[in-house]
């Protein structure tokens, strides 16, 4: 309803609670009267975007203790907004019965995190989902499955082997110090991946401006495809991972596809009126 109302211009604005990526909100922007807008105090800066939304978040707290800030990343809608917009935000909550069997909703919770990779290619919110975090300002109690979900980890080995823990602490050190050292490397790789995704859709976009023809335009989306292709893959094999940067060349490789469409009807519009 209240889009219909923004489109015939009864609304001169309205506030959407939904997940970046919505399709609701992507086909309101096909409308070129309509645009999204930063939510902030002071004027607009997109330097220091995720800075105003957190300045804008900490008045609503007081009251709204469970809103966070939340910045709507360049390029999320078919290359729409142009630059990274300050918003606020609130944390999504799977609710059940709870009567419903413990090792059920055991299962559900172990999914979610242990799948969210493939869950993103669906829907680019699972890509927030963060067990470390994911209990941070509750307001609800958790059912008991996802309370043994969460603390499956707990060291009840530790207490019950006090004695072979203490002799084995330098050792275990030695090994935490070499997984250090792994895990920064595979962050590293992984970066290092997604950063040259970012320069192949940056280098079809910056050819794409430089002009081109019909046949050339094939060339570029296929390169295109093949780019989406080989990320995907590697998103499902884990050797990218669904966070931030990799919305970020989401947004990109969509705001491209966006121009090499508007492109193709350019030419071909120029064509027709030769003919």
């Amino acid at each position: 309803m209240a889009l219909k109302q923004l489109r015939d211009g009864q609304l001169d604005a309205a506030f959407f609670l939904t997940g970046l990526g919505s399709p609701a909100i992507s086909d309101a922007l096909s409308n070129d009267r309509l645009e999204l807008v930063p939510i902030q105090a002071i004027p607009h800066d997109a330097a220091a975007a995720d800075a105003s939304a957190r300045r804008f978040t900490d008045g609503f707290r007081v009251r709204y203790p469970h809103v966070s800030p939340r910045v709507i990343p360049q390029l999320t809608y078919s290359g729409r907004p142009a630059e990274p917009l300050p918003s606020l935000g609130v944390q999504a909550v799977l609710v059940c019965q709870k009567n419903v069997d413990a090792d059920v909703i055991e299962r559900i919770t172990h999914t979610l995190f242990e799948q969210r990779a493939v869950l993103s290619q669906r829907e680019p919110t699972f890509t927030q989902l963060d067990e470390s975090t994911a209990r941070a300002g509750l307001q609800f109690p958790l059912h008991e499955g996802a309370e043994n979900f969460y603390r499956r980890k707990e060291p009840g080995f530790m207490r019950t082997n006090a004695e072979l823990f203490a002799l084995s602490i330098t050792g275990m050190l030695v090994l935490w110090s070499s997984l250090m050292w792994v895990r920064r490397w595979f962050v590293q790789s992984r970066k290092n991946r997604i950063d040259s995704y970012y320069q192949e859709v940056d280098d079809i976009i910056r050819r794409l401006q430089d002009g081109t023809d019909l046949a050339e335009l094939d060339g570029l989306e296929s390169e295109l495809l093949k780019i989406r292709q080989r990320a995907s893959d590697e998103l499902v094999k884990e050797q990218l991972a669904a966070d931030e940067s990799y919305i970020i060349y989401q947004n990109m490789l969509n705001g491209c596809q966006a121009m090499l469409v508007r492109m193709r009807e350019k030419i071909q519009a120029s064509l027709r009126e030769d003919t």
